[in-house]
């Protein structure tokens, strides 16, 4: 829009502007209080005005006799001028009539010159616009990667879970067999968004976290704290689910050293997601990979410092910082 307005103001300012720069170098012969030279500038301004669009038109050609089009257009238009306003209308003198020549070329040149910077200062933005959209098609191929997946392991090692459950017909089976389904059912409802709110979030991680609970006993303990008036901000989707699955793919789970992992919100509009330090015995790489989609997804969002992590010696925390509703309406 705001290109567009420069593009309509540019050539009337050019088309007015020239003129009066002239009348500024020339005042002596053309005095600005005649009826003459308010004339004078009006057919300028004109004329000026349709040799903007002109060259603007032709320059535009897809031909590779397009520079041969816009110098015999040029030329029709110095022809035009030459034999309506030096000969016909204002009977300019002979002496000058030359110059009026040269200040059209002139002002041909400026004009071409002033179009071509707009055209190349057009088509840089127009890269830079098409750099982030591939860029931001990219994070969203990799956030929606992020939002479906789950460790493999877990779908399996859940069946198994049930299958042991089942066969020793334990009574937690049926609520087992609900969150699994809860679980999925979740993912697949959000994956397509950007942003859910928390309440949404936690549905998914309580599936989750009951899920492993069946699985760790007494060696997961988890625990959530968050006050009612932050159900409703929104945050990225599977953000949270993300740091929790981490924490037990970084992590062993046992009955003498449970692995206790801590959900609360703070003042700062952030949820704060804490746990314990037990490295697996048995060495995982940490690519980053969640926490940088995390990040990704917040630069979307634009966002700036949406996640934060700190790790000492016998504790992992990340915060994530809430979006309230009225932010996500307002980008909608």
């Amino acid at each position: 829009m705001k290109q567009n307005k420069i593009h309509n103001f540019l050539p009337i300012a050019i088309a007015v502007l020239l003129p009066g720069i002239n009348f500024l170098s020339h005042n002596t012969d053309w005095p600005i209080a005649s009826y003459d030279s308010l004339l004078r500038w009006i057919w300028s301004s004109v004329v000026l005005y349709i040799l903007w669009y002109v060259l603007l038109w032709t320059s535009k050609l897809r031909s590779k006799y397009k520079w041969l089009w816009v110098t015999a257009a040029t030329l029709a238009i110095v022809a035009i001028v030459y034999a309506l306003f030096a000969v016909m209308v204002f009977r300019i003198p002979q002496t000058v009539r030359y110059q009026l020549i040269i200040k059209i070329l002139f002002a041909a040149a400026l004009q071409l010159i002033i179009q071509y910077s707009l055209r190349a200062s057009d088509n840089i933005g127009r890269l830079k616009v098409e750099k982030e959209q591939a860029i931001t098609e990219i994070y969203k191929l990799q956030l929606q990667e992020l939002r479906t997946r789950v460790d493999p392991h877990f779908l399996f090692n859940s069946l198994n879970t049930l299958r042991s459950m089942v066969h020793l017909k334990d009574p937690k089976s049926e609520p087992f067999i609900l969150h699994l389904s809860q679980l999925y059912r979740q993912m697949l409802k959000l994956k397509e968004q950007a942003t859910v709110t928390l309440r949404d979030e936690m549905e998914v991680v309580n599936a989750y976290v009951f899920l492993m609970q069946q699985r760790s006993g007494t060696g997961l303990q988890f625990s959530q704290n968050i006050n009612d008036a932050y159900w409703n901000d929104h945050i990225p989707t599977m953000s949270v689910q993300t740091i929790v699955e981490n924490c037990f793919k970084h992590n062993r789970t046992s009955v003498a050293e449970p692995l206790h992992i801590e959900i609360t919100a703070d003042a700062n509009n952030e949820i704060i997601i804490r746990n314990n330090l037990l490295p697996k015995i048995s060495v995982v790489e940490k690519s980053g990979y969640g926490i940088q989609n995390i990040q990704k997804n917040y630069m979307l969002l634009k966002i700036a410092d949406g996640i934060h992590f700190e790790e000492t010696d016998r504790q992992f925390e990340v915060k994530l910082k809430l979006i309230s509703d009225e932010c996500i309406n307002h980008r909608g």
